[in-house]
C-alpha cells in the first residue's frame, strides 16, 4: 500500500475487511501512492480510462469541494474556544454545523425573504437567543438569581417584560450585595462619639434605634449575612 518504486503508473491495490470497509492505493506517478479508505465502495471497480482511477478516488473528488465550502463557511462564525478537551471541541464542532445547516435549510424554504450579506449572523442571533430563552424564563422565576440589580435588569431587557418589584424588597429582606452579604449600613455611631473618633464601618444596625452599630459595641455578636 505505501509508495514504491516497483509498482507500475496508474495501478491500484485493494484491501477488503468483514466489516464492510475497503482500503485502496493509487499510483498517479512513480514513487507516488495514494491511499483511501471508505466504507461506501466495497469493490474494486475502476473507470477504463487512460488513469484507471477507482470509483473511490473520483467519487472523493467529485464531492470535497463540499467539504471545503462547508468547513469555509463554519469558520467565519464558530461557538469553540480553544481548549484541550476532545469531547468539548466535538460538541461545539457539532454545534457549528448544525447551526450552518439550520441557516441554509431555513433560508432555502423561505425564497421571499430578500437576500442581505448579514443574513447568517442575524440567523445565528436569533437562532442563540430562542436556544437561551427557556433557559433564562426559568432564571426569572430564581429569587436567588433576581435579587442582582445588574442581571434583573438583563433579563427584563431580552425577555421585554416587567418583572415586578425586586424579591427581597417585597419580602422585607436586607439588602445584600453582589457578594450575598448584607450591605454596608454605615459607620458605628457610638464609635464616633468616642474620645479617639473613627469611622468604623459595619453591617449591623441596633434593633431599637436602628443605628449602625459595631462588633464591639453590639451585645449581639452574631453579624447578618
Amino acid at each position: 500500500m505505501a509508495p514504491n518504486k516497483y509498482r507500475a503508473e496508474y495501478s491500484t491495490l485493494f484491501g477488503f475487511h468483514e466489516r464492510n470497509v475497503t482500503i485502496c492505493s493509487y499510483v498517479p506517478k512513480q514513487k507516488k501512492a495514494v491511499i483511501l479508505h471508505s466504507t461506501m465502495h466495497l469493490d474494486s471497480a475502476v473507470h477504463d480510462d487512460e488513469k484507471k482511477k477507482p470509483h473511490m478516488i473520483t467519487d472523493y473528488n467529485k464531492y470535497k469541494t463540499g467539504v471545503g465550502a462547508m468547513d469555509q463557511m463554519v469558520g467565519r462564525y464558530i461557538t469553540h474556544r480553544r481548549t484541550q478537551r476532545w469531547p468539548l471541541a466535538v460538541r461545539v464542532n457539532i454545534l457549528d454545523v448544525a447551526a450552518l445547516a439550520a441557516c441554509i435549510i431555513y433560508y432555502g424554504n423561505n425564497n421571499m425573504l430578500k437576500k442581505h450579506t448579514n443574513q447568517r449572523r442575524v440567523f445565528l442571533r436569533q437562532l442563540s437567543e430562542e436556544l437561551c430563552k427557556p433557559l433564562i424564563e426559568d432564571r426569572s422565576l430564581n429569587n436567588q438569581v433576581m435579587r442582582h440589580h445588574s442581571t434583573k435588569n438583563a433579563i427584563e431587557d431580552i425577555l421585554g417584560v416587567h418583572l415586578g418589584a425586586d424579591p427581597d424588597v417585597e419580602r422585607n429582606v436586607e439588602p445584600r450585595d453582589s457578594t450575598g452579604r448584607v450591605k454596608v449600613t454605615g459607620s458605628c455611631h457610638l464609635c464616633y462619639r468616642s474620645v479617639i473618633k473613627r469611622r468604623r464601618k459595619t453591617r449591623k444596625r441596633c434593633e431599637q434605634c436602628g443605628k449602625p452599630v459595631c462588633d464591639e459595641h453590639s451585645p449581639n455578636k452574631n453579624i447578618l449575612l
